[in-house]
C-alpha cells in the first residue's frame, strides 16, 4: 500500500481508551476527547544518550538511563462519575460502586498504573489503522470550570510502548 496523503486529525479519527491489568482488561473510552494528544521523550530503546570525551573529543555516545516518556490530553466534562457505566475518572481512581472498583493496576507496586491505548482510524481515508498502548502509565488529571468545563490528563508512561510503532526498553 502507498503512503496516505490524507494528515491524521484526531478530532476525527482517533480514540483514547484506559486499561488495567485484569486478564479480560477492564476499559474505559476517554469521551469529548479534543484531539490534543501529545507524548514527549520518546527514544530509541527509551533510554538517554551519553557523549562521552577524552581531552575535549568525543570518542563515544552511548544509551545510558533509562527514560519515562510523558503526555497529556484532555477533553469536555460530561460526567465526573457515573456509577452505572463508570467513567474514566472511575477507572483512574477505582470508584466503589463502579463497574471500576476491581481495577487492577499494570504494574507491580503500590502506585496505581493503567495502560493508555491511542487508537487511530485511517483505513477511512485512504492510509492505515495505528495503535500505540503505553504500558504503566501513573496519570494525573485536572478540572477547570469554564465553556465547557474541561479535564486535562498528564501522565508518565513506566512500561514500554507497544502497538504498530513500539517502542520497548533495551
Amino acid at each position: 500500500m502507498a503512503l496516505s496523503s490524507m494528515p491524521l486529525t484526531q478530532f476525527q479519527t482517533g480514540t483514547i481508551k484506559f486499561l488495567d491489568g485484569t486478564g479480560a482488561a477492564l476499559s474505559a473510552t476517554l469521551q469529548l476527547d479534543q484531539g490534543a494528544f501529545s507524548v514527549s521523550g520518546i527514544k530509541a530503546g527509551l533510554r538517554e544518550v551519553t557523549a562521552y570525551e577524552t581531552r575535549g573529543v568525543l570518542i563515544a555516545t552511548r544509551r545510558t538511563t533509562r527514560i519515562y516518556p510523558t503526555g497529556s490530553f484532555n477533553a469536555m466534562v460530561a460526567e465526573m462519575s457515573e456509577a452505572a457505566a463508570g467513567t474514566v475518572l472511575d477507572m483512574i481512581h477505582g470508584t466503589a460502586g463502579t463497574p471500576y472498583a476491581t481495577r487492577v493496576s499494570t504494574r507491580a507496586g503500590d502506585a496505581m498504573c493503567l495502560d493508555i491505548e491511542l487508537a487511530v482510524e485511517g483505513t477511512d481515508y485512504g492510509g492505515v489503522d495505528m495503535t500505540m498502548t503505553f504500558e504503566d502509565c501513573d496519570i494525573s488529571w485536572d478540572y477547570s470550570q469554564g465553556d465547557p468545563d474541561q479535564l486535562s490528563f498528564s501522565f508518565t508512561c513506566y512500561g514500554d510502548i507497544t502497538g504498530d510503532l513500539a517502542i520497548a526498553e533495551d
